[in-house]
């Protein structure tokens, strides 16, 4: 409900369900603080399907997607065999990285990449007009003392709620 009202949701889900998977709209892929992924959930499997990796049927793809960057499925095992075959690459600096900086690569190469780099550079042209030379304050939607309410009661309901662990911190 709240994105159908125009609120951007961020969600991080370690394995989800297919079922809440299909709910996605844009789907980031991140391994080793690089990018693998960045674009629409339902075209990602079409995308690591022309890179090589294939979904196996009735496969979740939160879990396939899992399996490609841990390096663990047989796609990726069908991937490493097409690997064999010497690649027309920029050098053998490929060869010697890891899966997650390869699959990094690859993404930094495709129409996702570039359609998403495009993107962000109309909104940091955005920005650097609307803030020139001007320093804002950052401002927060509740007071100092509003946030310090909440986190004190929170806090002293964990306190009443388990004295042992309370002690035990202590």
């Amino acid at each position: 409900r709240m994105a159908q009202q125009g609120r951007t949701i961020i969600f991080s889900i370690h394995q989800p369900r297919y079922s809440i998977f299909r709910l996605f709209d844009t789907l980031t892929l991140l391994a080793a603080g690089r990018v693998l992924f960045h674009g629409p959930a339902q075209e990602a499997l079409q995308y690591f399907q022309a890179i090589g990796y294939q979904c196996e049927p009735y496969n979740n793809p939160a879990d396939f997607f899992l399996d490609i960057i841990n390096g663990d499925s047989t796609a990726v095992a069908m991937g490493k065999i097409k690997e064999i075959e010497p690649e027309s690459t920029k050098g053998c600096t490929e060869h010697d990285s890891s899966l997650a900086e390869k699959l990094a690569e690859k993404y930094c190469s495709s129409a996702y990449y570039q359609e998403t780099k495009a993107t962000l550079e109309k909104i940091t042209l955005g920005h650097q007009k609307k803030s020139k030379a001007v320093f804002r304050q950052i401002t927060y939607a509740n007071s100092f003392l509003h946030q310090l309410r909440w986190v004190s009661q929170r806090t002293f309901k964990n306190l009443v709620g388990s004295p042992q662990a309370s002690i035990a911190q202590v």
